[in-house]
């Protein structure tokens, strides 16, 4: 496979962003009025309030995942341009536009047909024959024939990976130029004349057939009639030719140097968009095709480094070139998907009703629409007899079994918690689930924890039918003991049909029976708190003599963090001591460790990556026997560490739960640190981002003017930009912005971020629209809606004003605002600023989040407060005093002023809280309803049409709200008023 020789070459590609844990929420379970807070939210401490009996336990959960496709549509453009350059696509096209920058490389003319480019470290050009007889060749053979057959822009695509290299062709290569080389070539470095040359040779050798690729003498230098087809520009065909080298053209055509301006136009003018979109995709351009972008780059008066005066493509003049897969610039990807959706129809007037429905969803497949069998959404909690595969897919309130373990994507057998494998909506029934996280099984029992019902479910007989009823459950009785029966939040179970342990996770506590339960609510023999240690306790994993548990908040070793308790022999006694509590073996500041032993004794273990160990770990220190190089390491897989990520073992199969939705396994249990799966379940290869490809963020963030639709999230670090606003559920959008730098362009599915922006808040007054988040906030002044590059961008701070946590963001006539949660800040400048103002105005706010202005009033939200605080803006600089909303809210994520109404999402009581008039809510007076519930007690979260599952970001643009849910959902929601 391709991806193998990747991975044993050495290829620059890396796993998908892990430093995401501050864009994800705390875990917030909806069962309390009074907040204690321990832990943190968002990746920042969390203050400490009141407790009381009835508490909310606050987690910094950090479920990861991975933005990015194998080969998603997109360009790159320098944010610093005036003018950025962008492609310009049909918005009905079918295929994807994806342009990738890395360097643009110095072309030498050397006489030959094959010019050289200098590659930065190879060190100065030369003739080519000379290089080509110098070079350890690999194979023999008619270099001639083989240039006639294998043009440039065949080697090329074959050297850089966008061309499946054939059988042999890897090794070829190799011999010809290195591993090293072939390592940089994958990595998205220009291949030289000479290499080319290699690759010309090794594919004649090999005898490599291209299917609809030209494969004639006149693809490599294009059409020798002189006419373009399709047409775009004019000009002097071979003096475009001469200047600008099929190797040049094809690498613009495709993205690997970064386009000029104007030449955007010009191609999408020849080609058409779709074409267009094509070729940024991975298409191979043909040889009219490379004429029209030599003839588009000539008149434009591209200039190329060492060719002609002037600085190359994505640098400066006289700086130098980058190495392979850095980025040059600081502009975003942006991705044009093919989108087709019908237009809202707006018109829409009156006020909302308690309980109401929302009339369609983004970020999701649609309203109780899973998407079918093979579709996932947080598959989690994988558990095996040595035959059969179960899994919890958790945000689909399903578990899926497969009668066999499967070795390709198959489909599985049986669907619980559902009557059908399209359904995905919540119950409480003993049929259905609300958020179920794992399973365990001994081949006759199986065990779900049903983690939003607080409850386990038990079936003592395997079950054989769809949505088949559980036989026992398990939950806490009104008024019981919780010391032996406190299922609170259940999120890790193990069992060998002899003995059951049972996380509940909210009550810092594991519950572990002795015996297998025989009754509905039986008691626990014992709990273990790990002498008070134990924070919110995750995955279980055992052999049936020891015990390793998993906790997000552990306080072992200091402050609240990700760690693992493991005792060397099975507790048998109340609270009995652990032996010792270890961290992450590859990353200290990683997540805490859960797996599966293999019949040989052997355990695998996911963490920050994939690792095995001769059983289970002895010491705190203990290394395991091999590390699978991860997500963050160049030639690593990602496996997109995240809450969700689990380990069976069935035989020496060995099955992992990714953060793309997808269950990836290897055919034996890894034995070497370039360990990249075998096959996949639940995607086209093991590479498939189901959540990427089908538009799903982790807490969306929606600003809209009532024409467009933008929607940031911090996790995936996108920007979805709707030109429209949609009236289909499950809308693609129109442009999707990558706020990532990817170290290697061409498998944006394993690459990890090298630089970000992590937008937690926007905002969207008039022509401008601005992100910010961590340390960075973007400007644009004139709406993303093109694919343009923001007009501004601060990183670090501006003026003498030095970022932290960046929170909040709001614009209105006068004013910009930005928010710091860990300066606990507010700054206001007049207008906007540049890099060198300074705020006119500083609010001391505790721990302030995401803002709202409406011109008159600014609303700052704050963890600090079960409340929302609005300063009237005339009376900031005068040091007025703010006005506190007062409402029955826990843990708001955002207040928002619109139109004259108020809304808060209350985050806690997943519930999203409406005054229709704020002056009601600046007078003191009560809400006038909630959304999320028919009413104000109903505050168990679900994935359902008329119920929120943690809300947190709103927008209204007087037509339709918009509901952003947070960290344990992804969805967006769309709530019409009415008369």
């Amino acid at each position: 496979m391709q991806f193998l020789v990747v991975a044993l070459l050495g290829t620059a590609c890396s796993g998908g962003s892990t430093d995401g844990l501050g864009g994800e929420a705390a875990e917030v379970p909806a069962a309390a009025t009074t907040t204690s807070f321990t832990g943190s939210i968002g990746g920042s401490d969390l203050p400490e309030s009141g407790s009381a009996a009835t508490s909310t336990v606050v987690d910094n959960g950090s479920e990861a995942s991975d933005a990015g496709e194998e080969h998603p549509a997109s360009t790159v453009v320098d944010a610093g341009e005036e003018h950025p350059t962008s492609t310009v696509v049909d918005a009905g096209e079918e295929s994807p536009t994806s342009t990738v920058v890395d360097n643009g490389p110095a072309v030498v003319e050397d006489g030959d047909d094959h010019p050289t480019p200098a590659i930065a470290g190879d060190g100065p050009a030369v003739d080519d024959a000379q290089a080509v007889a110098d070079a350890p060749m690999g194979p023999a053979g008619d270099l001639d024939e083989a240039r006639q057959r294998y043009p440039l822009n065949v080697t090329g695509a074959v050297l850089a990976g966008r061309m499946e290299a054939p059988a042999g062709f890897d090794q070829c290569a190799v011999a010809g130029f290195g591993g090293a080389r072939r390592g940089e070539l994958l990595a998205g470095a220009i291949a030289s004349g000479s290499e080319n040359d290699v690759a010309a040779r090794c594919l004649l050798e090999v005898g490599a057939v291209f299917a609809g690729v030209p494969s004639s003498a006149g693809s490599a230098g294009g059409s020798e009639s002189g006419v373009l087809s399709p047409m775009g520009p004019g000009g002097d065909l071979d003096e475009a030719r001469q200047r600008y080298p099929s190797n040049v053209t094809s690498a613009v055509l495709d993205g690997r140097i970064e386009a000029p301006a104007g030449f955007d136009q010009c191609a999408v003018a020849g080609l058409g968009g779709a074409r267009r979109g094509e070729l940024l995709a991975g298409a191979i351009a043909s040889g009219p095709e490379n004429d029209m972008a030599a003839n588009c780059l000539l008149e434009v008066g591209a200039e190329i480094s060492g060719g002609s005066a002037g600085g190359g493509f994505g640098g400066t003049e006289g700086s130098p070139n980058p190495q392979p897969g850095q980025r040059v610039g600081s502009g975003f990807i942006v991705e044009y998907p093919a989108t087709n959706y019908r237009t809202a129809p707006g018109g829409t007037f009156g006020s909302f009703h308690a309980g109401q429905s929302a009339d369609l969803v983004l970020s999701a497949i649609g309203f109780n629409d899973s998407g079918g069998p093979l579709l996932f959404n947080r598959p989690t909690g994988l558990s095996t007899d040595g035959t059969r595969l179960v899994m919890a897919d958790t945000f689909n309130n399903r578990v899926l079994v497969w009668n066999r373990a499967p070795t390709g994507n198959q489909a599985p057998d049986l669907v619980l918690g559902q009557s059908n494998f399209t359904s995905n909506e919540p119950d409480t029934s003993l049929g259905g689930m609300n958020w179920p996280v794992s399973t365990s099984t001994d081949g006759t029992r199986l065990v779900v924890t049903d983690t939003y019902n607080n409850r386990i479910l038990i079936w003592t007989a395997f079950p054989t039918r769809n949505g088949q009823p559980a036989d026992i459950v398990l939950e806490t009785p009104a008024g019981s003991d919780k010391e032996q029966l406190g299922i609170e939040w259940p999120w890790g179970s193990w069992t060998d049909g002899t003995r059951l342990v049972v996380t509940s996770t909210m009550g810092g506590r594991v519950l572990v029976w002795n015996t297998f339960p025989t009754s509905d609510d039986q008691p626990a023999d014992l709990t273990l708190k790990g002498d008070g240690r134990i924070g919110t306790p995750r995955q279980v994993t055992s052999d049936g003599l020891t015990l390793m548990v998993g906790d997000h908040n552990s306080t072992a070793d200091g402050p609240s963090s990700p760690g693992t308790f493991i005792w060397s022999t099975f507790p048998t006694t109340a609270n009995q001591p652990y032996d010792f509590f270890r961290r992450d073996p590859t990353d200290p500041n990683g997540p805490w460790l859960r797996g599966a032993f293999a019949g040989d004794g052997r355990l695998v273990t996911m963490g920050s990556t994939l690792e095995v160990w001769p059983g289970m770990p002895s010491a705190s220190d203990e290394s395991p026997v091999l590390s699978v190089k991860g997500q963050k390491e160049p030639d690593g897989f990602d496996f997109g560490w995240s809450d969700f990520s689990s380990v069976a073992v069935v035989g020496e199969r060995v099955y992992v739960t990714t953060g793309r939705n997808t269950v990836v396994g290897f055919d034996g249990i890894p034995d070497s640190v370039y360990g990249w799966p075998d096959f996949v379940v639940g995607g086209d290869d093991v590479l498939a981002n189901t959540m990427a490809e089908n538009h799903i963020l982790s807490n969306p963030v929606p600003a809209t003017d009532g024409t467009s639709l933008f929607v940031t999230s911090d996790f995936d670090k996108k920007l979805l930009v709707w030109k429209t606003i949609p009236e289909d559920s499950a809308a693609a959008p129109d442009i999707v912005y990558h706020f990532c730098t990817y170290r290697d362009p061409s498998y944006q599915g394993l690459a990890s971020c090298m630089s970000q922006l992590a937008p937690w808040d926007n905002a969207l007054h008039g022509d401008v629209f601005a992100a910010a988040g961590k340390d960075r906030v973007v400007i644009w002044e004139g709406l993303p809606t093109d694919g343009s590059m923001p007009a501004s961008d601060h990183e670090g701070g501006i003026g003498s004003i030095t970022f932290a946590d960046l929170t909040g963001v709001a614009i209105d006539d006068r004013y910009f605002y930005l928010a710091d949660k860990q300066a606990n800040r507010v700054w206001i400048w007049e207008g906007l600023p540049d890099g060198d103002d300074e705020p006119v105005a500083t609010l001391v706010v505790d721990t302030p989040t995401r803002l709202s202005s409406d011109g008159t009033y600014l609303a700052v939200n704050s963890y600090a407060t079960s409340s929302a605080t609005v300063y009237r803006i005339d009376d900031i600089l005068q040091g007025g005093s703010p006005i506190v909303v007062s409402g029955s809210v826990n843990l708001p994520q955002a207040a928002t002023i619109a139109g004259g109404h108020f809304f808060v999402a209350d985050t806690g009581h997943n519930q999203v809280e409406i005054w229709w008039s704020l002056d009601d809510a600046l007078a003191g007076r009560p809400s006038d309803l909630v959304l999320g519930a028919d009413d104000r007690n109903e505050m168990v979260p679900e994935l359902t049409r008329n119920q929120f599952f943690w809300p947190g970001a709103i927008a209204f643009d007087g037509t339709y709200l918009w509901v952003g849910e947070f960290k344990f959902s992804g969805r967006l929601l769309r709530f019409s008023p009415s008369g």
